[in-house]
């Protein structure tokens, strides 16, 4: 599947509470969209998801559960199973397993190949969820080209995953569910137009559409301070036909008028010119190179204190900055170094800078981080992965323009992939000497791999090795040609968080502090040392420190007076009266004097709200007082001492509160500390493992969240299911038992009911207590067998009344374990008589065709008689008569005329015979239906060259001549069928009887036929049709199996109850043929086999015997098989056989006919005398031997001879 088809693929990711939502969005997408869809779900890997169940009844697409290797196709729905990462691979889908469950990346990583496979064509969909998998992937959807869409966060039930992609700034659309088919349909009819329109421009050519593009770039830059005209025209213009996709557009002109009309929409075009492709590691040997050849030379080259200093403009969301980073900490833990290092990572977008900031990414980046890396620099929390505080340390952010801006100086290297691709030349020699003068000398410049490298190749060098490493040469850069304008940000002030409105004490005492001390400096404090108003000069006094911000007096002044302060302040609070210290030195940076420092509290103690004043006022007008004092008490005064020893005893007692204080504060520090330290070493452990229980918790609610609404849908599914059964139950004549593995009853029909007597108190209640009108019928084994088995159970049963009911019982099972059976009844009653009067109409029709058959066989042996009786003698009568004539008359033309006439005497004689033969053959009612098989058999040998084998399995015979009569010429259609269409001169027909059935089976292996042909009686012979329609009224069947080159298969089977007695002692054709012959009078002409291997003697042999009077030639055979084949198919009476013959000589052919029949004469035939050979056929069983040259005479006078000799045994066969 390729973009040039414009098939576009939707990528819809969902966790918790996306079932819903997804069900609403295919409901709302047409049946046919022209857009293929693949669903990514958080799912429990361990069952089986029933998402395309639930979707199939919402959507008339297919939806099929997706495998690896499945084909991508338009209009339909394919479901990733739960943790497997899938990746488009051309029009597949391949399914990988996650390495562990609970991966919260299958969205992202599904996203990011659609992203690389479809580019424009992809279109990604994030529903609910949580956790932030899907950002990353419709930010690689959106830089692709592709349309990124979310869900309202208000619409979401679990707005986590939707709100972080919001938050990346890479969300195209942000939707409620039943706006998104609509938008995404008409998105793909439109790139579908365009394509078709435009296959290969990117927009228009023209003066007119540039001059609209340039109008579009000056319309950013001054109303959005977004300076693009430094890009490439190919990626603006990119960028805006992807947003003109988006909005409907399709002229750049109305697109111009819609940004201006529309300020989202101009905002939303300068966040898609800001190109934000990056990942961590990306071309991950490129960064093994940057490691062995610049950061190891660089850490090796620095001293701990000195700085690494790298630049990464164009850092987008921070991953490459990161990356870099983690390259130099490990390899100063691989040197043993600490130096300190500092990453600008800078990009115009402000919010990739701010997500770049945090330091908060998907679990998809497992697929770029190494699992070490991935271990040491981040923590996982909340289905993300946070950087570390170690490699945090050391990371600026800032928004930056680096061709605008002042850039950094004094720079190691500057890591800058894959950005100057989309700028123009002129902007790119402009980078290269911003980097040029922000490099040291030796510094190195690391580019992507499709950068172009510098113009001016006498500032930078290449670095041996395949990355794209340049290193800064002694030359520098000309300042004239740098950026110097310095961009002048808005600064929001920052108001203190309102400590609320001084009250009426606060301004009391105001008032009354400032009358008293004019002239002093006044801080008012709440009863912890928080500032809460300055008065008069107190910068003389007190001075902000540097680090973090803080209005407590204390810490405005330094030690040992803040420890003073804070003792003198609980002494007031304490006794709750004016403390005061005097003559304190405030020390370096402030006025180093003797200032007095009085604290008074105001209000009543105990009061939340209370104030202290800390008045401070120098100490020289009063150190003047006391001077003046002395002056004027003389060199000797005691004043001063006293003072002096006052103020001393007041400076101890200072000194020794200050020391219990301190003590007190100590003990309390050390103590508190040990608390603090244990309890936070608990905490923590505390923290960690909440941390692991919450996300644990988290990921298994998820997937309890998506499987619970799977199982709602679910319900309300059976419970429309139980509803439908129950009207099913209700309106139609349905009669059911639902019964427990323990064979209790479980459910019930109505109709069941009726008839079982079954109430509604009976649920529950084993079904053995059950009582009911069924004869012969004990339920519960029967239910119990089919339980324990498996296998189903089908009856007919009768009611007291006379109702015929035909009763299954079939297992259930529920996920493949048998869990109890069904019971069905159908009432069949009028289908049992209808059965009955069909059974005793067809036994009507059985008897009548039996009835017919017999008339019709009876018909043709009384016609048969007449022909054999009347015809037949009277034929001889006259043949008697002609020759009678002739033997009286010498005449030569009567001789002519009495020999035509005998000619056709013979010729109705034959004829006779034949017709006699087809009507009712005497073979069966002389010798029986086994001999009339071999009769046949020999028939098809003399008349059609088909050498039939006749075979008899536990001989049987046909109850009647009329049977088998029909048996007899079906045997003979079907030997037909096999000389006109099986093209093989072999057969076998064989016979035989078990227990249940008689087999007549006839078997070719000719040329075969597809059986498939004959759908219907139209394409079988009318002998078949008639045949297959009497084996019906008989009881049997008539089946046919055949094969192109296989074969053919006849098989006629019948009852054997139809055969009813055994087989005639007599069926051999031999005996049969030697009664038959007698009883005719046709002794006198005995039929004669001719075996030799040289067809002369056959041929002449046979002549003169045929001229003779009284002998039969009934064939001729050239050696001993074929002597074997026509002695059972001819049926000769007697058989001149030579002896040296090959490959079976005469003797071995002798000893089988004799075996198979003893009744017939065999005379040996040899060119010798007798002699050895003669004894031999002898003892083979021959009645004669004689030479090959004897007299003509003498051989008919052994064959005449040997004939009428009379043999034991021989007697007339018995008749049927």
């Amino acid at each position: 599947m390729t973009q040039a088809n414009t098939v576009c693929i939707v990528g819809t990711g969902a966790s918790a509470g996306g079932l819903q939502p997804m069900i609403e969005f295919f409901s709302a997408m047409p049946d046919e969209p022209g857009i293929a869809f693949v669903v990514v779900q958080h799912t429990d890997s361990t069952s089986r998801s029933q998402l395309p169940e639930i979707l199939s009844r919402h959507s008339k697409m297919p939806i099929e559960l997706a495998e690896d290797g499945t084909v991508i196709e338009r209009d339909c729905i394919y479901v990733v199973p739960g943790h497997m990462h899938a990746a488009l691979d051309g029009d597949r889908l391949r399914l990988t397993a996650t390495e562990r469950d609970g991966a919260f990346d299958v969205i992202d990583f599904f996203f990011r190949s659609l992203a690389a496979s479809q580019r424009e064509c992809a279109i990604g969909v994030l529903l609910s969820g949580t956790g932030s998998d899907g950002a990353l992937g419709l930010r690689e959807i959106r830089v692709a080209g592709g349309l990124s869409i979310a869900q309202d966060p208000e619409e979401a039930t679990y707005d986590s995953m939707p709100a972080a992609a919001i938050r990346t700034g890479f969300v195209d659309r942000v939707l409620k569910v039943a706006e998104m088919p609509a938008a995404i349909v008409a998105y793909a009819q439109h790139l579908s137009a365009r394509v078709r329109a435009q296959p290969e421009a990117e927009l228009d050519t023209g003066a007119r559409a540039e001059s609209t593009v340039e109008s579009i770039i000056s319309f950013l830059r001054r109303e959005h301070a977004s300076d693009f005209g430094y890009y490439k025209r190919t990626t603006i213009a990119r960028r805006i036909r992807r947003r003109m996709g988006i909005c409907q557009i399709d002229s750049i002109e109305e697109y111009h008028r819609h940004i201006q009309e529309h300020p989202e929409e101009a905002e939303q075009l300068a966040r898609d010119m800001l190109v934000g492709v990056t990942s961590f590691f990306r071309d991950p040997e490129a960064f093994e190179e940057l490691r062995e050849t610049v950061i190891r030379p660089l850490v090796e080259e620095k001293s701990p204190d000195t700085s690494i200093r790298i630049w990464v403009p164009g850092a987008a969301t921070g991953e490459e900055a990161y990356s870099v980073a983690m390259l130099v900490h490990e390899v100063m833990a691989e040197l043993g170094k600490n130096i300190p290092l500092q990453v600008f990572a800078c990009d115009l977008n402000p919010e990739a800078v701010e997500l770049a900031r945090q330091g908060s990414y998907p679990e998809s980046i497992r697929a770029d981080v190494p699992e070490a890396l991935l271990e040491k620099y981040f923590s996982w929390h909340d289905h993300t992965y946070r950087v570390r505080d170690r490699l945090r340390e050391g990371m600026v952010f800032a928004t930056h323009n680096m061709l605008t801006d002042p850039p950094f100086s004094r720079l190691d290297l500057v890591s800058c992939r894959n950005v100057l691709i989309y700028l123009t030349p002129q902007a790119e020699d402009l980078a290269y000497r911003v980097f040029a003068f922000a490099l040291r000398r030796g510094g190195y410049i690391f580019l992507g791999s499709s950068d172009a490298p510098p113009s001016a190749q006498d500032m930078f060098a290449g670095v041996e090795g395949e990355a794209r490493v340049l290193r800064r040469t002694a030359k520098k850069a000309s300042i004239a040609s740098l950026p110097i304008r310095a961009r002048v940000r808005n600064l929001e002030l920052v108001q203190s968080r309102s400590r609320g409105a001084m009250n009426s004490e606060l301004a009391r005492v105001s008032r009354d502090v400032l009358l008293g001390h004019f002239a002093a400096a006044v801080v008012l404090t709440t009863e912890t040392g928080e500032v809460l108003h300055f008065f008069g000069p107190t910068s003389k006094y007190l001075e902000h420190t540097t680090g973090q911000a803080t209005l407590s007096v204390f810490d405005m002044v330094a030690e040992p007076l803040s420890t003073r302060m804070r003792a003198a302040m609980r002494e007031a609070r304490d006794q709750d009266r004016e403390q005061k210290l005097h003559g304190v030195r405030l020390g370096e940076g402030r006025q180093d004097v003797a200032t007095d420092v009085s604290i008074i509290p105001a209000g009543r103690p105990g009061d939340e709200d209370r104030v202290f004043a800390f008045i401070f006022e120098s100490a020289l007008p009063r150190a003047r007082e006391r001077l003046d004092a002395e002056e004027a008490a003389g060199p000797g005064g005691e004043s001063s001492v006293e003072q002096l020893t006052t103020d001393l005893a007041a400076t101890r007692r200072d000194l020794q509160a200050v020391v219990a204080e301190l003590q007190r504060s100590n003990e309390d520090l050390v103590v508190a500390n040990d608390e603090v330290m244990s309890m936070n070493e608990e905490l923590q452990s505390a923290n960690e493992e909440l941390q692991i229980s919450t996300e644990e918790l988290q990921s298994v609610n998820e997937e309890l969240m998506t499987v619970n609404q799977q199982l709602n849908e679910k319900v309300d599914l059976i419970a429309q299911a139980n509803a439908d059964l129950e009207t099913l139950f209700k309106s139609a004549d349905i009669m059911a038992v639902f019964i427990a593995e323990d064979l209790s009853i479980r459910r019930f029909s109505p109709a069941a009911a009726r008839l079982l007597n079954l109430l509604p108190t009976d649920v529950g209640r084993p079904i053995s207590h059950v009582t009911h009108n069924l004869r012969d019928l004990d339920l519960p084994p029967m239910v119990e067998h089919v339980i324990n088995t498996g296998e189903g159970v089908e009856e007919q049963l009768q009611d007291t009344e006379g109702n015929w009911y035909i009763m299954s019982i079939a297992s259930c099972a529920m996920q493949d374990q048998l869990e109890g059976a069904v019971v069905n009844f159908a009432n069949v009653t009028r289908v049992k008589m209808a059965e009955q009067l069909a059974a005793r109409r067809t036994e009507k029709l059985r008897e009548l065709a039996r009835e017919i058959t017999e008339a019709e066989q009876s018909e043709r042996h009384r016609i048969a008689g007449l022909i054999h009786d009347e015809i037949q003698q009277m034929l001889a009568a006259a043949k008697m008569k002609v020759h009678a004539i002739a033997r009286a008359t010498e005449e030569p033309e009567v001789d002519d005329r009495v020999r035509q006439a005998v000619e056709l005497l013979d010729s109705a004689t034959a004829t006779s015979r034949t017709l006699t033969t087809s009507l009712s053959p005497p073979v069966l009612r002389d010798a029986g239906f086994i001999a009339g098989l071999n009769w046949i058999a020999a028939e098809f040998k003399r008349t059609h060259g088909l050498r039939v084998t006749v075979e008899v399995v536990n001989r049987t015979e046909p109850p009647s001549d009329a049977l088998g009569l029909f048996l007899m010429n079906a045997v003979r259609e079907l030997l037909f069928n096999v000389v006109k269409h099986a093209e093989t001169d072999e057969a076998e027909l064989r016979l035989s009887r078990a227990d249940e059935e008689v087999t007549i089976d006839v078997i070719d292996h000719g040329v075969g036929f597809d059986v498939c042909e004959l759908k219907d009686a139209q394409g079988l012979s009318f002998g078949l049709v008639g045949i297959i329609r009497r084996m019906e009224l008989l009881g049997g069947e008539f089946d046919l199996t055949s094969a192109t080159g296989g074969g053919c298969h006849a098989a006629l089977r019948l009852p054997a109850a139809v055969f009813d007695r055994p087989g005639t002692a007599l069926s051999r054709l031999d005996d049969y043929k030697e009664s038959a012959r007698i009883q005719r009078g046709d002794a006198e002409r005995p039929r004669v086999l001719i075996v030799d291997d040289h067809e002369i003697i056959r041929d002449g042999l046979a002549r003169m015997l045929a001229s003779g009077d009284g002998v039969e030639v009934v064939g001729t055979a050239a050696d001993g098989h074929e002597a074997i084949e026509l002695a059972v198919g001819l049926q000769p009476d007697v058989i001149l056989m030579d002896i040296g013959m090959k490959p079976m000589n005469g003797i071995e052919a002798t000893r089988i006919i004799m075996e198979q029949h003893p009744t017939m004469r065999i005379i040996g035939l040899s060119i010798h005398e007798e002699g050895k050979l003669s004894r031999e056929i002898r003892e083979a069983g021959a009645a004669g031997f004689l030479t090959k040259g004897a007299p003509i005479e003498e051989i008919i006078a052994a064959i005449r001879g040997k004939a009428e000799e009379p043999s034991a045994g021989n007697e007339p066969p018995a008749t049927s």
